[in-house]
């Protein structure tokens, strides 16, 4: 019988902009974390995320002296990736990969952070990076609950994206005599190399990454909110609401109005925009759980998973993982 020791565990997280692969042992020592290019299945192609994700574990496992037959586990946790036929998908294209003994779990990069600031116990994780979701389960086995994360169409409330263009939709209405002056105006223009607000049509539609490169633009915001612009001020109160209210949401569904929530995404990197979070969360429910950020990479969650799915993990393996990636 392979010793816990032996086997080797892969979780990964895949996003819109980066991967992260951790693999470890049965033991939740992490023994290497690879790196590699965005693998969200929805704004790249099947194929582009496949080769992707192939050279990714080819790669780390590699430099672990292993290979794909070597696997016990795998945790894919992918961006986008949250639809039955999705991970249905992505679980046929890597079953011929690996040994038939593998055990692959697929499900979305929501459920990775959940993990990662949880180690399986009750929580919420609410995500504001480039797009935004609330993610919730009262435990690994139990129904995930959800708010948010329908994309920049359709939702990302509260996120990066959203704060952007809320911001270049105020330097337009300033520009035509519509809206108020703000101090966003001369930093946006700044930071693109532009000459005028016009300037911004060309760049915006042009841009082969436009979401991701607008969403980068959001630190501009949260600093003009923290130099008292107004404008500023109002799109990060009416983000924080958003956020708020997919927690509350997400609460709702879980029946549990105290449950704890863990932040995660860039936005929150940023003191001010956290503070401010935190004050709307407990205006709108006061006396809540607890609210903290999430320390460690979302792909320690997915690894976690991994020793789940194959029944070896606790919430005390967490604390191994913990301690084995800031080694």
């Amino acid at each position: 019988m392979t010793r816990p020791e032996q086997s080797l565990y892969i979780g990964i997280d895949g996003g819109g902009s980066k991967t992260l692969c951790v693999v470890g042992d049965g033991t939740g020592q992490v023994r290497h974390v690879g790196y590699g290019g965005a693998t969200n299945v929805k704004s790249s192609t099947r194929a582009e995320t496949e080769a992707i994700l192939l050279q990714l574990l080819e790669e780390t496992l590699v430099r672990c002296g292993a290979s794909m037959r070597d696997v016990s586990g795998l945790s894919l946790c992918l961006a986008g990736g949250h639809r039955p036929s999705d991970k249905a998908a992505m679980k046929q294209f890597m079953t011929p990969y690996f040994s038939p003994a593998t055990r692959i779990v697929v499900q979305s990069d929501a459920a990775a952070a959940w993990a990662a600031g949880t180690w399986g116990q009750p929580g919420i994780v609410l995500i504001a990076g480039t797009g935004s979701i609330a993610y919730g389960r009262l435990s690994p086995e139990s129904s995930e609950e959800r708010a948010g994360g329908w994309g920049y169409l359709l939702g990302d409330e509260g996120s990066g994206f959203e704060l952007s263009r809320k911001a270049l939709q105020a330097v337009m209405r300033h520009y035509d005599g519509r809206g108020p002056a703000t101090a966003m105006t001369e930093a946006v223009l700044a930071r693109l190399e532009l000459d005028q607000p016009e300037a911004l049509i060309d760049w915006l539609y042009g841009h082969p990454a436009m979401r991701r490169e607008l969403a980068a633009l959001s630190d501009i915001v949260i600093h003009a909110a923290m130099n008292g612009d107004s404008v500023g001020e109002t799109i990060i109160a009416d983000a924080v609401c958003e956020l708020s209210e997919m927690v509350r949401a997400v609460r709702k569904r879980l029946g549990d109005d105290s449950l704890p929530v863990i932040a995660a995404g860039g936005l929150f990197s940023a003191p001010y925009f956290y503070s401010a979070f935190i004050a709307a969360l407990q205006q709108r429910d006061e006396g809540a759980g607890e609210c903290r950020l999430l320390t460690l990479p979302p792909a320690a969650g997915a690894y976690y998973l991994a020793l789940h799915e194959a029944g070896i993990a606790s919430p005390a393996s967490g604390g191994i993982i913990e301690s084995s990636l800031r080694l």
